[in-house]
């Protein structure tokens, strides 16, 4: 395990606890962390082996994001469409259309781009580098 994921999974162990306000503050933290990518991409990645290491790492985040957004619209619409507590500001509008209306969304939101990064990181997987580089043989 790398020092990263130790230090996150210190903060929010896999195992729990598990409520509302630590799951929002993981998201938080992933936006963070998503955040800090952001900037440290605008220079290049210029190691092939540390972009597939970077591509591989995005991808599986992004297989996991499914998963989170897949368990979500399932808790929205068994729980939350169902929860008689629940209003909506809008008025005229039935909170459980919303609550269905959010699940919806998330759905479309899951859409494709997983298996498009997969591609990539594995045609990165092909990349790496010599010690030296002779001039004339560079296309």
């Amino acid at each position: 395990m790398t020092d990263a994921r130790r230090i996150i999974e210190r903060h929010w162990p896999l195992n729990g606890p598990h409520t509302n306000d630590t799951i929002a503050e993981a998201a938080q933290g992933a936006e963070a962390l998503m955040r800090y990518l952001a900037h440290a991409t605008y220079e290049p990645i210029t190691a092939g082996p540390a972009l597939h290491r970077t591509l591989s790492s995005l991808h599986e985040s992004l297989y996991m994001l499914d998963q989170v957004l897949g368990q979500v619209a399932d808790g929205v619409r068994r729980d939350l469409a169902n929860d008689y507590t629940l209003y909506d500001t809008r008025s005229g509008r039935l909170p459980a259309a919303t609550a269905l209306d959010v699940a919806d969304a998330i759905g479309e939101a899951r859409q494709g781009l997983g298996s498009r990064l997969y591609r990539a990181a594995s045609e990165a997987s092909c990349l790496g580098h010599t010690d030296s580089v002779d001039e004339n043989e560079v296309a």
